[in-house]
């Protein structure tokens, strides 16, 4: 049986053998303490408390990461439209330029 090799765990006052208390008169190995009743399944259902509160965080991080991607490649698509337009500008700047040069040439 478990308990055998685990000396500071007992099943006193369990009456589904699902509480395990810890002995007492064996101190912990890992902390080298004394410890109070603990119920190792309310410890479990804590851990995956923990895990599915993770693991929303880790949803919502995902979420967050769309969203930013998608914004990214909104923002990249209004550069790359600013930089057409610049590009559009610059021609016709170039184009008015030429019409003026040619209309001086031709008034003269």
């Amino acid at each position: 049986m478990v308990l055998e090799r685990f000396l500071y765990l007992t099943l006193k006052h369990s009456f589904r053998n699902d509480y395990f208390e810890f002995n007492r008169l064996v101190p912990c190995p890992l902390c080298n303490k004394n410890h109070k009743k603990e119920n190792i399944r309310d410890h479990i259902e804590g851990i995956w408390d923990s895990v599915t509160k993770m693991q929303s965080e880790l949803d919502l991080l995902k979420q967050e990461r769309a969203r930013l991607l998608a914004r990214i490649a909104e923002l990249e698509q209004i550069v790359e439209d600013q930089n057409k337009l610049e590009v559009r500008i610059m021609k016709n700047i170039e184009l008015r330029s030429r019409v003026v040069k040619l209309k001086h040439i031709t008034e003269n």
